[in-house]
């Protein structure tokens, strides 16, 4: 099967579906071409035009090229521009393109592309260029409503003005939505707009699309935050109104990995915020803003952050993504002791009281006291935890997702504390029920089976089990899998099977898209691993490695870059 794709690379930036979807093609082993289209060469456009004219101009030739620059379309704009002005006409009689050479002589190419379409866009009627300017400030592309809304003009008087422009292929319409052609047109029609007035423009904009709630899909709220960032030093009247479409783009950036952009958005609701702003705006702002912070490995400003704005606060259970970051950059920096105290700091106010020394008779006591507490619920095999009813929902998330980000640092530092963390997971799960992020824990809980027992089927549940129990939550599932491929998947199935370098890689988006960017780094450990065993060629090997060093180095993990 052949299949085409086409698109343009100054639409797609790297956080579009697409451009993901591409960057997949390049790490598999799918055969694959990418093959870029470049512009027109000076002899490309001078045989376009012999071919159009039926005659060679070396002057036109010369400064449609300088004008466009060798771009397609513009070209045939260019050309019908002039045909236009009458620099070359039809000569019906004879059949044949008649040239105004001495006219042609005249011609300035001073002008750049922008400047050519604004002159062509100003010989339209008033209501025309109006409308153009209003949709150029509005987007390259602009749903038929959302223009209706914006214009406060109906969607059949829309269409009628623009029947010129859409005839001269200056917009095209598509399922609702109207299009500029280039871009370069969409940034002929803004410039129409004295540069003055494009705050207040955007502006009006922007509030009109907040009026009739037009920001539900991500397009629309990611547009709605670009026209308040045009708008940014004009904003005035309700601030929190506005500090919540910040909040709302930064949180799905964050959603789909777009982490650079999370902290951009979160930056700007930080600078809107008032003296007076409510404490619940200002604490969620601040809450999100070292989040950012952490997930774009800006530690030290997390930290100096963390500590001024959060650490203090009574209701620390509504800081579990805060504790997880803190923890997590913690380890990330190899300050492993200092996350597993500060962890067990936490859990000590939530009645968890553990040992951060804890000896090898400890364990083999930990060990027998939790198969005892199987044996006194009837738990005769690790998925019987799922009858347990859930108890102490609230609190018992927050100590599971504690506990999953103390793990790494908890086995770095010393394996016994990991172990111990694993334990009080299991007696949690008798006591309280089963959580999504307990799969983490659980996954690692297959160590000791391995190690102690030389249990491997019943490690092997473990891992299975916690895959199973993740389920919606994007890090568990991702950890779970991830120590699944690293610990268990060998001894019971082969990991030249393809099957394990599918789950490693999805175990990587799934902990991008969870913002456990530690963990993340470390599935190249699999990746890598599975090239090796498949015996693939030692380059393919290496560039899998240099892959894992680079994303390590980008988020500064100091274990995972080593």
């Amino acid at each position: 099967m052949l299949i085409l794709l086409c698109y343009r690379s100054n639409a797609v930036d790297q956080h579009h579906p697409f451009r993901q979807f591409m960057d997949e093609i390049g790490k598999d082993t799918i055969l694959h071409q990418q093959v870029n289209v470049r512009d027109l060469e000076p002899n490309d456009v001078s045989r376009l035009i012999q071919d159009s004219l039926g005659q060679d101009d070396s002057s036109l030739s010369r400064i449609v090229f300088e004008k466009t620059r060798g771009n397609a379309f513009f070209v045939h704009q260019l050309l019908r521009g002039l045909a236009d002005q009458k620099y070359f006409q039809r000569d019906v009689k004879n059949k044949r393109w008649t040239i105004d050479h001495a006219k042609v002589s005249t011609l300035q190419v001073s002008s750049n592309v922008v400047d050519f379409m604004q002159t062509r866009l100003r010989r339209l009627s008033d209501e025309v260029t109006d409308l153009m300017r209003i949709i150029g400030a509005v987007g390259h592309h602009v749903n038929l409503d959302v223009l209706s809304v914006v214009t406060e003009k109906g969607t059949a008087h829309i269409s009628k003005i623009l029947e010129i422009p859409f005839a001269e292929g200056l917009l095209y319409y598509e399922q609702n939505q109207v299009y500029f052609a280039h871009d370069k047109i969409q940034q002929a029609c803004y410039q129409l707009n004295p540069i003055e007035n494009l705050p207040e423009l955007h502006f009006t904009i922007a509030n009109t699309l907040m009026r009739h709630a037009r920001f539900q899909s991500l397009d629309e709220l990611f547009n709605l935050a670009s026209h308040l960032d045009k708008a940014f030093d004009c904003i005035h009247g309700d601030h929190e109104k506005y500090i919540g479409i910040y909040l709302k783009a930064a949180l799905k950036s964050k959603e789909i990995s777009a982490y650079g952009e999370f902290l951009g958005y979160i930056r700007r609701a930080m600078a809107l915020l008032q003296d007076d702003s409510s404490a619940s705006i200002r604490f969620e702002v601040h809450r999100e803003y070292h989040i950012a912070l952490y997930l774009n490995s800006r530690f030290e400003e997390a930290d100096a952050f963390f500590y001024e704005n959060l650490a203090g606060r009574e209701d620390f259970l509504t800081l579990r993504e805060n504790y997880f970051s803190k923890l997590s950059q913690d380890s990330m920096r190899r300050r492993y002791k200092d996350a597993v105290v500060f962890g067990m700091s936490i859990l000590e106010k939530m009645g968890i009281a553990l040992s951060i020394d804890p000896q090898s008779k400890d364990l083999a006591r930990e060990f027998s006291e939790v198969e005892a507490l199987f044996a006194k619920a009837g738990i005769q095999k690790i998925s019987d935890l799922q009858n347990i009813e859930r108890k102490n929902i609230h609190e018992m998330a927050f100590v599971c997702e504690l506990i999953l980000a103390m793990v790494p640092a908890a086995f770095f530092y010393n394996p016994m504390v990991a172990c111990l963390l694993i334990f009080t997971t299991l007696r949690l799960a008798v006591q309280n029920g089963v959580f999504e992020a307990m799969a983490y824990p659980l996954s690692v809980a297959s160590t000791p089976f391995i190690l102690i027992r030389n249990d491997y089927l019943a490690g092997y549940a473990y891992a299975e089990y916690a895959i199973q129990i993740a389920a919606s939550n994007k890090r568990a599932l991702g950890n779970a899998k991830h120590l699944f491929i690293l610990f268990c998947w060998h001894w019971a199935r082969p990991i030249k099977d393809d099957t394990a370098i599918e789950i490693a890689r999805d175990a990587h988006h799934l902990l991008m898209q969870g913002g456990d960017i530690q963990m993340a780094g470390y599935t190249y450990y699999n990746t890598v691993t599975y090239f090796w065993e498949r015996g693939e060629t030692l380059a393919l090997v290496l560039a899998e490695i240099e892959k894992g060093m680079h994303f390590n180095a980008n988020t500064h993990n100091l274990h995972g870059k080593h």
